[in-house]
């Protein structure tokens, strides 16, 4: 199953590249896939997903500018720390069900926590009036911690690269 997203980072790693050479500039690649995952799967599935979007990076060339974004489950789960949890207690949301048919999944808890509403509009509503705490945030959920040390590493590349 990891296939898929060694592939996906690879292809978006040569289209950054491309890019990169078209405009002769530095690019970050950043792919987004939320991990799903059921809650019987190995605790080791993430992990899995994580190092295969990795490798696809380093395959293009693009390296550590090429930066996994992978919410466990998903992303609504990130948004839900901030929302129904102030920050606080966050890794247990990592341990939801991926399976958005389950009543106890992010996507369903977020909507009820934003008011029976999750849409893009809801969520960017609730973001643009609250704003998001990335550092405590990756305090409590080890994914967001992931991406953004990834993120982190990739603009120092970038700052790196522009400088020489």
């Amino acid at each position: 199953e990891t296939g898929y997203f060694h592939i996906n980072a690879w292809m978006l790693g040569e289209a950054a590249k491309d890019f990169e050479q078209q405009h002769q500039d530095i690019a970050i690649a950043v792919l987004f896939r939320d991990s799903d995952g059921a809650r019987s799967a190995a605790g080791s599935e993430w992990s899995a997903k994580w190092q295969s979007m990795h490798s696809g990076f380093q395959r293009s060339g693009l390296g550590a500018r090429g930066v996994p974004m992978l919410p466990k489950p998903k992303s609504e789960a990130w948004l839900l720390c901030a929302v129904a949890n102030d920050y606080q207690h966050c890794q247990a949301l990592e341990a939801l069900p991926g399976n958005d048919d389950s009543p106890r999944s992010a996507k369903m808890q977020l909507q009820k926590e934003l008011g029976g509403d999750a849409s893009t509009e809801a969520q960017l509503q609730w973001l643009q009036t609250y704003g998001f705490d990335h550092q405590r945030a990756a305090v409590g959920m080890p994914s967001y911690q992931c991406f953004q040390d990834s993120l982190r590493g990739a603009l120092t590349e970038v700052l790196r690269k522009s400088q020489s």
